[in-house]
């Protein structure tokens, strides 16, 4: 099935859409905005600021986005999600060198972050820096390869207490 290019950058439109949302609907949840609406605040201004960047980016006012998230990490420079979010929007314009410092940034403060991880990737893979993304990748398998010999050991003991009471 062959996809238009129309489609890819819409459905890449409507995914970063929604992961913003999800990112503005975790801040809230999460008391991000104790504070919010009230005229005097606290020492948490980057949280104020970054809801601020992701209110313009979904509605696509690209520039101020990228103008609040950077103030964030100005104030706040292991805000991750504030590179996550500007690394993502230069991914998106083609200016790849700057995706790739703010994604590996992102990538580097929460490695376990699979979508820090795919972001940084991406932004390697449009640099053309190949040996780099491979040794990520070779690093993720072999992490996940650990996983997996933990969690079939957790299993084993599982089964053989079972086995006990069976």
């Amino acid at each position: 099935m062959d996809i238009r290019e129309e489609d890819k950058f819409c459905l890449k439109d409507m995914i970063i859409k929604i992961r913003t949302g999800v990112v503005l609907v975790v801040l809230l949840v999460t008391g991000v905005v104790s504070g919010f609406g009230q005229e005097r605040r606290s020492n948490n201004d980057y949280q104020y600021v970054l809801i601020e960047a992701v209110k313009h980016k979904n509605l696509g006012n690209i520039s101020e986005a990228i103008k609040r998230y950077n103030l964030v990490i100005k104030e706040k420079e292991d805000c991750d999600v504030a590179y996550y979010e500007v690394g993502n929007i230069y991914l998106m314009t083609n200016q790849f060198e700057l995706a790739r410092k703010n994604l590996e940034i992102a990538y580097n403060l929460d490695e376990t972050n699979q979508w820090y991880t795919l972001a940084y990737l991406n932004s390697l893979g449009a640099l053309e820096e190949y040996e780099t993304l491979a040794e990520i990748l070779k690093k993720k398998i072999e992490m996940l390869e650990l996983e997996n010999k933990v969690n079939v050991l957790s299993l084993e003991k599982k089964i053989i207490h079972y086995k006990k009471y069976a």
